[in-house]
């Protein structure tokens, strides 16, 4: 297994030093646009930090977060080379067990073949502790998540582009008790997009995904295989309402078929509008809506259906002093529970809310601050899984080099 994960990173690698060498003719083009490394601390506090149940035993703690990393982009003809880099050590005051380290890089190659075709080559890894949302036990446990995405657009026609790509996207627990969540998602994806003048955009997309669950779910002396496949036909709008307004839409038809136990099989809508609107150059608000089918991190279903409505907004009060507040609201159907299916207990169906506020400081041109407290609460017609929570955060960050 070890090493059949090498040989695929090896692949990788060569795959993009591949398409790197095409473009050597042009190193003495390279231009370094952005160089910043950075360092940064954090202190926050959690009054319910597994997100227990309201009648449940609930747990405070404090913890550090301190971080370093590295912004770089580079130019190389008509090439942009992109590396975000973030690595940090997170310690808790009380339960240390679950101190860890965390990473979360990028690296990512934006192509260009000429005045008509471009597109982006890349991968992504982040490790980081899993949230204690649906896994309630005083146990570390890391997920890992990797991505590797490939896409291209072919402006065929001044006012028509078509475009397509593929990735591979896999979730990994440390735990063996979460192993059944463990699960690789692969992408392909197709589409064809009118330009309109004015800036706008319409078109269709075609996307199949495969879904593979390597560990079955245990439901008593039963072992469920999870994985599915999914088709979507969906239209994709980015409308341009005026110099301060946009609206984009996504939204169509969505099939989703089970391997292991076809009652759970979905065909419905999905879609999700987003409103953007910029009054002016320090007030930006944008509203979003959905209807749509998730993944979640949950050992009773595979997936659900949510309908939810956000609101984020920011207000640049000085050149040096930024406020943002977030508002969410979602409601979760767990229509993809094999239980409820098979043996019909109640079918759990969870009310979330979250609200946030932001306030960001920068003092000196490199030295950013920021102040962040948060509610956040699930009721659900199962008890046990009802939960409030308050947290806060405060942070500074140093950022070296070119912005």
């Amino acid at each position: 297994m070890l090493k059949s994960c090498t040989l695929k990173k090896l692949k990788f690698i060569l795959t993009m030093a591949t398409g790197v060498s095409i473009c050597m003719p042009a190193w003495a083009a390279l231009h370094i646009d952005k160089f910043q490394p950075y360092l940064g601390y954090a202190v926050l506090y959690d009054n319910n930090l597994l997100r227990s149940p309201d009648d449940g035993i609930v747990l405070k703690d404090v913890y550090h977060r301190a971080e370093g990393g590295l912004l770089l982009e580079a130019l190389l003809s008509q090439q942009k080379l992109i590396a975000n880099l973030n690595f940090n050590r997170t310690q808790f005051k009380r339960y240390d067990l679950l101190d860890n380290n965390g990473k979360d890089l990028l690296a990512q190659w934006n192509w260009r073949i000429g005045p008509h075709v471009e597109g982006n080559l890349g991968k992504s890894y982040v490790q980081s502790l899993s949230q204690f949302v649906e896994f309630h036990d005083l146990q570390r446990n890391l997920r890992t998540q990797q991505r590797e995405f490939l896409d291209a657009a072919w402006l065929f026609h001044p006012e028509w582009r078509i475009r397509g790509g593929a990735s591979r996207a896999t979730l990994d627990y440390n735990l063996l008790s979460q192993r059944s969540l463990d699960r690789t998602e692969d992408t392909g994806e197709l589409g064809i997009d009118y330009l309109a003048p004015t800036n706008s955009t319409i078109g269709l997309q075609l996307r199949h995904i495969r879904g593979e669950f390597p560990y079955p779910q245990q439901l008593g002396s039963i072992l469920i295989d999870n994985s599915y496949t999914q088709n979507e036909v969906k239209a994709k709008i980015k409308w341009t309402l005026s110099g301060k307004s946009q609206l984009q839409f996504l939204g169509g038809r969505v099939k989703r078929q089970h391997d292991f136990f076809p009652a759970r099989d979905s065909n419905t809508s999905n879609a999700r509008l987003i409103a953007n609107w910029v009054p002016s150059a320090k007030i930006g608000i944008t509203l979003n809506t959905w209807q749509e089918t998730g993944a979640v991190e949950d050992l009773t279903a595979s997936y659900t259906f949510n309908q939810g409505v956000s609101l984020d907004s920011r207000w640049d009060m000085t050149s040096k002093i930024r406020l943002e507040l977030q508002l969410r609201h979602e409601s979760r159907d767990y229509q993809g529970d094999p239980t409820f299916t098979w043996l019909a207990p109640t079918e759990r169906k969870d009310i979330y809310r979250t609200a946030s506020f932001t306030w960001l400081y920068t003092p000196l041109q490199h030295l950013k601050t920021g102040l962040m407290v948060q509610h956040e609460q699930r009721d659900s017609n199962i008890s046990y899984y009802s939960y409030r929570a308050n947290s806060a955060m405060i942070n500074v960050r140093y950022e070296f080099g070119t912005p």
